[in-house]
């Protein structure tokens, strides 16, 4: 006679879950970012975006007025775990 084999209780399954990546956050940001800037444009007649490290004011007409400039950051410095 087989033995029947007993799954034990509580286990818990792994789930097919993907991490989310830096690349794949910017595939999806960057896009949703320029159609909420070009709707802001269409309903406010401008839009305050960042353009070659200016933050600036782009107008419906096509002017754009510089607001500030970016410093640009060095990246972080690596971390060293023992």
């Amino acid at each position: 006679m087989a033995k029947k084999i007993k799954k034990k209780a509580g286990k818990l399954k792994a789930k097919n879950t993907a991490y989310m990546t830096k690349r794949a956050l910017l595939r999806a940001a960057s896009p949703a970012i320029r159609r909420a800037a070009e709707r802001t444009l269409e309903t406010m007649g401008f839009a305050v975006i960042y353009k070659d490290g200016w933050i600036v004011k782009l107008y419906k007409s096509g002017k754009i007025e510089k607001l500030k400039k970016i410093k640009r950051l060095n990246p972080p410095a690596k971390l060293v775990l023992d």
